[in-house]
């Protein structure tokens, strides 16, 4: 049995030595399984200890071990319960908010039932979590969808009485509450509350902290005299508590008070106060360089995110300063520390194991990347504009693909450690997604499992990593492409255009084996209101049957000018465009088929498939990035084998897709197709997959742009019914080298994540194994899809490239037109190709006619000349 007397000289040997007491603490804890009449609940409580004075001696991966460990406890009580806040609040530091709330509204569930009083503290974590996300949404151009969470925070701060709360309870509540204020710009706000919580405290950290806000809140109002005073005093106390976390914010916040002056000088020795604290190591910390990455990896989460902040700080000092006085040097070296800083960011996304928690840092660093490609095109370097475009684009994707392929080095029982684990994760959200109400037993037991299992997987990608060097060392490679290497792999006809959007402009990269050039293309705002009007006036589409011809040339007048003036500011500008183009979207251009855009105003009383559409000139495919295009490349080409699923959708409310799917089972030259049809066009169907192929799913999709793991595809049932294929589900099926046609609508439409790209079903078939794909931008028309993928699968049969296959498709599509209306590029436009554009092989059957063809041909000369021989004697 753990003694009473173990679990408090543990806690006696808090005020004296904390190492002693977490060894006390955790060794208690440790053997826990070892005896058999141990107090369960004395044991919770050594194992929250541990956690906590590991918290204390700066070992957050130890502290989260053990919360974990409590946490999966099927006891309730107030040692779980402040187990899942503290879980909480470490998640919130590492931007993982969903996770971060998860525990929260757990621990606020639960301590409900037997300590209401409690409640209120929690309320007041659960909203400074909030505005911690508010705060980094707010960086995403969505102010208002900020404001919302800051109101929701607000809301959750005024739902309680204050009337008899503690006074620690209320320093707490005017703390949040001047925050909130902060991050709605309302200064003056946010100082009233600060010092009516400074005025209430007593504790030393707590008064850090409210000087540095104080410190920032001042910065804010131009009362820079203020705003020095409070930072020296929470300088001060933060270097007396030795605070090490505090005093970096406070340096930070220095820093950032002398580069609003324009005091450079000042500014840098302050961010190099900072990074000095960080690395404990006064003699590198101020001349930072690449190699000091090392020396960063070994830093605790919490600290990287600071050395991050520190960096990118200090590059935006180094650039304001080379801006004022035109010295090369300080851009150099501008441009080293964002480099550095992007290092930083690829350390902090991989330590965490969501996606949703990595998307995150993709938003965050976005600003970074931005600041990054104007000092790069300011130095004239191309290779580091590359460099932060680039970084900016599906880099999450491309590490799911490298640990995709790392997983394939380990052992077949890490294997399906992995497998089963992320599989489990999988149905667990899908049955937490069925519950409406998340705040039943039953939900909260099943968030339980969820966050034990994420747990579970990190510790054991971990453990995998330090046992297999090569797994590793894949995994954790995420350098992007470098240029010349993307020019030796483009051929004579390409050219590739990466597109990336500051908070002020549209900029450019165009790519060819012979040119590198980089334009700014525009205001980004105006052209983002270029793209909503074409955007509205493709859509009006629908409406075309119920106007009248008035009011159809108003149309065609509007939707000919915006399209014109799309391919106007897009694509004319650039000098050297070859026949084919790679498009790399950026942000909201991901809506646009730039194939269907008008390269000259049209005459309107011509017929619209005379106009000239850049698909007449040109063949355009699609990637999510550079790397990403470059590893598609080196995928092996499919067979001839074409695998189609065509569910049914009888009894049910969506539309039959007759057309699509009975030109499918017709024959396709130079192509072997299997049919799998109603119960047979089902998931397991689609798990069998071996081999090279194309996979053709045709089939409704429905499209989750706020929530896009519950995007969807549907299949049938062993039984024939209806059998939703989440986005999330398509992560987990294997289906190497495979290209994928998806005859549904907007497979290529989802969630805008801020620096990484849409969260869309195509993405998640890439990340799947596929080499490439065929995927819609907005909802298809049965009647022109099937004539299409008719004509592209004849096409790709006779030994066309994926993507001259798809242009000559939709050109023949025009060309067959029997209407005026059959001819908008609302119809033929949308299917896109994404990725690798190789031709099929020839597979094995078309080998062995070769050689007997050409055994036939050698027969019949060798007969030739017999007969000839014979004659001459």
């Amino acid at each position: 049995m753990i003694s009473k007397s173990e679990y408090y000289l543990g806690r006696n040997l808090y005020s004296t030595d904390h190492k002693r007491a977490y060894q006390v603490s955790a060794s208690a804890f440790s053997l826990r399984n070892q005896i058999e009449d141990d107090d369960p609940e004395l044991t919770l409580k050594c194992g929250y200890n541990a956690a906590f004075y590991a918290d204390l001696l700066k070992m957050p991966d130890s502290a989260k071990h053990y919360l974990n460990e409590v946490v999966s406890s099927d006891i309730i009580n107030r040692t779980t319960v402040l187990a899942r806040k503290d879980l909480g609040q470490l998640h919130a530091e590492n931007g993982n908010f969903s996770l971060a709330k998860d525990y929260l509204d757990q621990a606020i569930q639960y301590l409900a039932h037997f300590n209401p009083q409690q409640v209120f503290d929690l309320y007041l974590d659960q909203s400074m979590i909030l505005l911690e996300e508010a705060k980094v949404v707010s960086k995403d151009k969505h102010e208002s969808i900020a404001q919302q969470i800051i109101n929701t925070a607000v809301q959750v701060l005024d739902t309680t009485d204050l009337s008899g709360i503690s006074r620690f309870s209320l320093v707490g509540y005017y703390q949040n509450v001047g925050w909130a204020h902060r991050l709605i710009f309302d200064y003056p706000n946010a100082v009233l509350f600060t010092e009516k919580a400074l005025s209430l405290t007593n504790d030393p950290i707590v008064e850090t902290d409210l000087n540095n806000n104080l410190g920032i809140y001042y910065k804010h109002l131009e009362q820079y005299g203020k705003s020095f005073k409070h930072l020296k005093i929470a300088e001060e106390r933060a270097l007396s508590l030795s605070e090490k976390l505090k005093a970096v914010q406070v340096y930070d916040n220095f820093g950032e008070t002398y580069l609003e002056n324009s005091q450079f000088e000042n500014a840098i020795e302050y961010f190099n106060k900072g990074i000095c604290t960080l690395l404990s190591n006064a003699e590198k910390c101020s001349d930072l360089h690449l190699g000091e990455i090392d020396a960063i990896s070994t830093l605790p989460s919490m600290e990287r995110i600071w050395m991050l902040t520190l960096l990118d700080d200090k590059a935006k000092c180094y650039y304001q300063w080379y801006q004022k006085h035109q010295d090369p040097k300080n851009l150099d070296l501008a441009l080293s520390y964002y480099t550095l800083a992007d290092n930083v960011v690829s350390l902090i996304q991989k330590s965490i194991p969501q996606e949703s928690g990595k998307l995150l840092w993709r938003s965050r660093a976005k600003d970074l990347y931005e600041s990054g490609v104007i000092a790069a095109h300011e130095a004239g370097s191309m290779e580091r504009v590359h460099r932060f475009i680039e970084r900016s684009k599906a880099l999450v994707l491309y590490q799911a693909i490298q640990l995709s392929n790392a997983t394939d080095l380990l052992d077949e029982e890490y294997q399906k450690e992995i497998s089963s684990t992320l599989l489990d994760i999988n149905n667990l959200q899908s049955e937490l997604f069925d519950i409406k109400d998340k705040s039943t037993p039953e939900a909260l037991a099943i968030k339980d499992s969820i966050l034990g299992l994420e747990s579970h997987y990190s510790i054991l990608i971990d453990e995998v990593s330090k046992a297999n060097p090569a797994y590793y060392q894949l995994n954790f490679n995420d350098d992007n492409i470098k240029l010349h290497t993307v020019q030796d792999q483009l051929q004579d006809d390409q050219s590739l255009i990466s597109f990336f959007s500051t908070e002020t402009e549209l900029v450019g990269i165009n790519v060819s084996n012979q040119n590198i050039e980089f334009k700014s293309l525009g205001v980004i705002d105006q052209i983002d209101s270029l793209v909503s009007d074409y955007m509205k006036s493709l859509n009006h589409f629908d409406q075309l049957g119920s106007i009248s011809d008035r009011e159809y040339q108003s149309y065609l007048q509007s939707f000919s000018n915006s399209s014109n003036e799309l391919y106007q500011v897009l694509l004319k500008p650039w000098n050297n465009l070859n026949e084919k183009i790679i498009i790399i979207p950026s942000e909201n251009l991901s809506d646009i088929s730039f194939e269907g855009l008008i390269m000259e105003s049209p005459d309107l009383s011509s017929p619209m498939q005379d106009w000239v559409y850049v698909i007449k000139e040109h063949g355009v495919s699609y990637s999510p990035s550079m790397t990403i295009w470059n590893e598609l490349q080196h995928k092996q080409s499919q067979g001839r084998e074409l695998m189609t699923f065509t569910p049914g959708f009888s009894g049910s409310t969506y539309v039959s897709l007759d057309e699509t799917q009975s030109e499918l089972k017709d024959d396709i030259s130079h192509m072997k197709v299997t049919n799998y049809d109603n119960s047979e066009a089902n998931l397991e169907q689609l798990l069998a997959y071996n081999g090279e192929a194309i996979i053709n799913l045709a089939t409704h999709a429905v499209i989750n742009t706020t929530e896009s793991e519950f995007s969807f595809l549907l299949l049938n049932d062993e039984s024939g019914k209806l059998d939703t294929i989440f986005l999330k589900d398509i992560y987990h099926i294997d289906i190497p080298g495979a290209f994928i046609v998806v005859n549904a609508c907007e497979t290529s439409r989802g969630e805008h994540s801020r620096g990484e790209g849409i969260i869309s079903l195509e993405r998640a078939f890439t990340y799947a194994g596929a080499s490439g794909l065929i995927t819609s931008l907005w909802p298809i028309n049965d009647h022109a899809s099937s004539i299409i993928m008719k004509h592209f699968y004849e096409k790709m049969g006779d030994g066309l490239e994926k993507d001259e296959a798809l242009r000559l498709a939709k050109l023949n599509y025009l060309s067959e037109v029997k209407t005026e209306v059959e001819a908008h590029p609302f119809l033929w436009a949308p299917l896109i190709q994404i990725g690798n554009t190789n031709p099929l092989e020839v597979n094995a059957l078309s080998s062995h006619l070769l050689w007997y063809g050409l055994g036939f041909i050698l027969i019949a000369i060798a007969m030739y000349f017999t007969i000839k021989k014979s004659k001459n004697k």
